[in-house]
């Protein structure tokens, strides 16, 4: 059973109804979508190559942050780590965990 903070969650997201999802990785640097290794029958050695090529730091996010709320947006949705295993920040401590 959710609890009453999950469920508030859950009716605040579905009234917000607009927002913005922002979904990349390495895949970005061939200016294609995230299902390239298998439309493009890609090798994974050759994706491999391309993470030197993805910098997700140069991009103004404060830019657009204001052009989502312009637009009217209650929500942005940033993809921290991509399952491609790409990650946009670096991983915090995890510990003693060696």
């Amino acid at each position: 059973m959710p609890s009453a903070g999950n469920l508030a969650n859950r009716k605040w997201f579905r009234e917000a109804r607009f927002g913005l999802f922002i979904h990349w990785g390495i895949y970005t640097a061939l200016g294609q979508g995230e299902w390239v290794l298998q439309n493009a029958d890609m090798k994974l050695e050759e994706y491999r190559k391309l993470a030197p090529r993805f910098f997700p730091a140069l991009f103004n996010a404060t830019e657009w942050v204001q052009i989502a709320q312009q637009a009217g947006m209650k929500y942005i949705t940033f993809t921290a780590k991509h399952h491609d295993g790409c990650a946009t920040v670096p991983p915090a401590p995890r510990g003693n965990d060696s």
